[in-house]
């Protein structure tokens, strides 16, 4: 608000004006995730309008909706709303999970995006870009603490190697005990340990621009919801 900089997109395959995109396209900074404490991909919801996300016990379930529409993507069935991360393609919804990692903006594309994204683009598309090295030194650390023994440590530092080649590199580790007990057992269940790291270089040769990345995701955890269930709901023959 009050500021005459122009928002760029992607969404059609280069750079330019979102005023320009004949397109339903809401499209964020890193800066405005991280004031609305976007912190997954299940969170983008709070600031995109019109999009939705639910994460099943098999992450590898994740559904991803645009307009109350969208399909499970599992490997027996093709997602609805395609991927991208850095331009790439992700054939799994559920892997981008534990990339929401030093985020440079997220462009949300609502309606039929075929054209340009391919045929798992029917109801839209979701984009993201991490940002990219710049030339100067810089470097942020943060940590979380949360109930359920919930520990978060994230940072990135940004590098210049020479005056045209810059390195950044960005990595989260998570862990998390879980909210829910086994009155059995007394084991905890619903937790998860993440970790993610993401290694960029970028090197500027006159008009020619190399940008060379790295990324590591590895997601573990029981993959337990909470489904409740109450005794008095069946006979005692039948519990």
């Amino acid at each position: 608000a009050g500021s005459d900089a122009d928002i760029v997109v992607t969404a059609q395959k280069r750079s330019e004006s979102i005023q320009d995109v004949p397109i339903s396209i809401a499209a964020f900074s890193g800066e405005t995730l991280q004031e609305a404490n976007v912190a997954t991909v299940l969170d983008l919801g709070r600031v995109a309008t019109n999009f939705q996300t639910v994460r099943s016990s098999n992450t590898g379930s994740t559904r991803i909706g645009i307009r109350g529409v969208g399909s499970l993507a599992n490997t027996l069935i093709e997602p609805s709303v395609a991927v991208f991360v850095d331009g790439v393609y992700v054939p799994r919804s559920g892997s981008v999970l534990g990339a929401f990692l030093d985020i440079g903006g997220v462009e949300v594309l609502r309606g039929p995006q075929g054209t340009l994204f391919g045929r798992n683009a029917s109801v839209g598309a979701l984009s993201l870009r991490s940002a990219l090295p710049e030339n100067e030194f810089s470097g942020e650390v943060s940590g979380e603490y949360g109930s359920f023994d919930r520990y978060k440590v994230s940072g990135y530092v940004n590098v210049p190697l020479t005056e045209s080649i810059s390195a950044r590199l960005a990595g989260m580790g998570q862990w998390y005990e879980g909210p829910w007990v086994n009155r059995l057992d007394g084991r905890r269940y619903g937790g998860s340990d993440d970790v993610s790291f993401r290694g960029t270089v970028k090197g500027e040769f006159g008009n020619v621009e190399w940008i060379i990345r790295g990324d590591y995701t590895h997601m573990n955890g029981d993959g337990v919801a909470n489904f409740d269930f109450d005794p008095a709901s069946v006979s005692p023959a039948r519990l």
